[in-house]
């Protein structure tokens, strides 16, 4: 696990955009995915590993080295730890109970519930990403952080492409050895 946080903190930025993009040119340029769900939900699988994997190496990476008034709460660092599961839950009852169905022709429609588990895993994601930024900023200011402080690296997280261009910069310099 410490490899691989500091892979994400210690990365220049073209490494971890290559490696979030990959996936989608992946599906877009060849023919896997497009032929069974199981093939898509791997491209999906490695991306999400990618991006929630860079989102907690910078939360788990700025909390160690913040003052012991600055760090997250017990309870914080175990949402955190279901925030970064929830995702590929997610993703599991959606192409078990959703694309698979639907390959084989046995669903028509998507089922209203569906909407409750998207929003659900998008709560996970923005919860991790607020608290990443938040924890970044922290460090990087040395105070605790108001919205103006953290509005922009959150942002920057959640489009993740290219948020890793203008943030990686400011990770690298706070986080690495």
């Amino acid at each position: 696990m410490i490899a691989c946080i500091k892979y994400f903190t210690n990365s220049q930025p073209l490494a971890l955009c290559s490696l979030m993009v990959t996936p989608y040119g992946v599906y877009k340029l060849t023919a896997f995915g497009s032929n069974h769900p199981i093939e898509w939900a791997i491209l999906v699988i490695v991306f999400l590993c990618a991006m929630l994997g860079w989102i907690h190496s910078i939360c788990y990476a700025a909390n160690t080295r913040l003052q012991p008034e600055h760090q997250l709460s017990s309870i914080r660092i175990q949402l955190m730890k279901i925030s970064f599961i929830m995702p590929f839950v997610g993703l599991v009852i959606y192409v078990s109970q959703v694309l698979i169905p639907l390959h084989h022709g046995e669903l028509q429609t998507l089922p209203g519930w569906m909407i409750y588990v998207h929003f659900t895993v998008l709560g996970c994601i923005a919860f991790s990403i607020w608290t990443a930024a938040t924890q970044l900023m922290t460090l990087k200011h040395g105070r605790h952080t108001i919205f103006l402080d953290i509005y922009g690296p959150v942002f920057a997280m959640w489009f993740c492409f290219i948020g890793v261009w203008f943030l990686q910069k400011t990770v690298i310099q706070e986080l690495s050895d």
